[in-house]
């Protein structure tokens, strides 16, 4: 995790001919910890743009989460692209210009790394 993103390894938990729609709340969900660490605020998914699904997942499938911030017009939106890649390095989903909305409001949902002293 630095300024520019976010890696992270996970297990899908679905048969290898079905998709995980709990795959989608990955990044937002990697995006609310990037704003908490890396700006003290938290960040609630507004938007997905778009999804594109390239290969499916094998169950309890080791995979990368490759999560990159992009520029935004607005000091609230926390925009970026997101990619799940497999043991063998084949790309399975994307998310295009995903979106979150950030405030110092939202940080009073994870109180623990909120009040840490860094």
């Amino acid at each position: 995790l630095d300024e520019c993103g976010a890696n992270a390894q996970l297990h899908a938990a679905v048969a290898s001919a079905l998709f995980d729609p709990g795959l989608l709340d990955l990044p937002p969900q990697l995006a609310f910890i990037w704003a908490q660490l890396q700006r003290r605020m938290g960040a609630l998914p507004s938007r997905l743009g778009r999804v594109q699904r390239y290969a499916s997942v094998a169950g309890d499938a080791p995979l990368q989460l490759r999560w990159r911030l992009k520029p935004s017009p607005h000091a609230a939106a926390l925009r970026y692209d997101a990619e799940m890649i497999d043991a063998t390095g084949q790309l399975c989903l994307r998310i295009i210009d995903g979106e979150s909305t950030m405030s110092t409001a939202l940080s009073r949902l994870s109180p623990g790394l909120r009040d840490r002293k860094d």
